[in-house]
């Protein structure tokens, strides 16, 4: 650094580029030592931190170098001690085609009844044999099937033995078509498919498969109607399963007496219940004729 003219001896001003003592010019501009800026060090922790790092991606790149050096296993080593490489071996396995058959309408329609009449069997109990209380279920269980679309009827006759008469029906369960003519049959009172065909049905009774059809409750109903009132109106259904004529109410009278204003008159053995509705001894026995007179004589005449 110049601090005095090279021409004069004068010394310089800092900033200027020219000696004001002689006037002679200067190449560049003067500077004092004491403006110059110290340089700057980096600080110790910078050093600490760069270290860290280094030591950091050492540690994360290990496993990687260890996956390169385990790769050179595949190399042989020949009788000259220069490894030679050895291709690796490809195996294809051929791909597991899956196939997957999907369900019939036939099963779909097992399936549904299976579960609508077990569901319905957990939330309904049978309480007593009665046919009216099976009969109830049966139209539940029937609506529910009828809903899914499957057609159903409703079926009434005897499971325990075998019947030809509609009066000697106890029993009513429902039958769903699961397929064309193919008819599976409902145990309402149970929970459970009847059908030969196994494991499908839990139980196999030729006799779900016989009796009356209904082809809707309402005709199912009309049936019970009959079954609790089988009789013309006024009259009665007796104890031998006829029909008799009502009196005073829901009484009738038995063989040998007749109703008068509501109440059942008859006589006893050996004596006619006479027009007037008074007993009078049969003359002569068994002849169906009294005295409305006098007496019955021993020659059946009356005196």
């Amino acid at each position: 650094m110049v601090e005095f003219c090279p021409k004069c001896g004068k010394k310089i001003p800092d900033n200027v580029n020219y000696c004001t003592g002689c006037g002679i010019a200067l190449d560049s501009v003067i500077k004092r030592d004491t403006d110059k800026k110290p340089e700057k060090k980096s600080p110790v922790w910078i050093l600490v931190l760069v270290g860290f790092l280094i030591l950091f991606v050492v540690w994360i790149s290990f496993p990687f170098v260890m996956m390169i050096f385990s790769g050179l296993d595949s190399l042989g080593t020949g009788d000259s001690g220069i490894g030679t490489y050895q291709p690796h071996t490809v195996t294809t396995v051929p791909a597991t085609t899956v196939t997957v058959t999907p369900e019939s309408k036939r099963d779909q329609n097992i399936r549904i009844v299976k579960k609508i009449v077990e569901d319905y069997h957990k939330t309904h109990t049978y309480s007593k044999a009665d046919m009216f209380v099976c009969a109830d279920m049966s139209i539940d269980v029937w609506n529910m099937v009828e809903t899914q679309g499957i057609p159903t009827i409703i079926k009434a006759g005897a499971v325990d033995k075998d019947i030809t008469e509609l009066r000697d029906v106890t029993h009513a369960w429902v039958m769903a078509e699961v397929a064309p003519d193919e008819w599976i049959a409902l145990e309402t009172t149970g929970g459970y498919l009847v059908c030969p065909i196994q494991p499908i049905c839990l139980k196999n009774n030729s006799r779900y498969y016989s009796g009356w059809n209904y082809a809707s409750p309402k005709e199912f109903k009309e049936y019970l109607d009959k079954i609790k009132h089988p009789c013309l109106n006024g009259y009665i259904l007796g104890n031998d399963q006829k029909c008799h004529e009502a009196c005073g109410g829901n009484t009738y009278c038995i063989e040998g007496s007749v109703c008068v204003n509501g109440d059942c008159k008859g006589c006893s053995s050996g004596y006619i219940l006479g027009q007037d509705f008074r007993c009078y001894k049969e003359c002569p026995a068994g002849s169906g004729r009294y005295c409305t007179t006098g007496v019955c004589g021993g020659d059946g005449l009356c005196h």
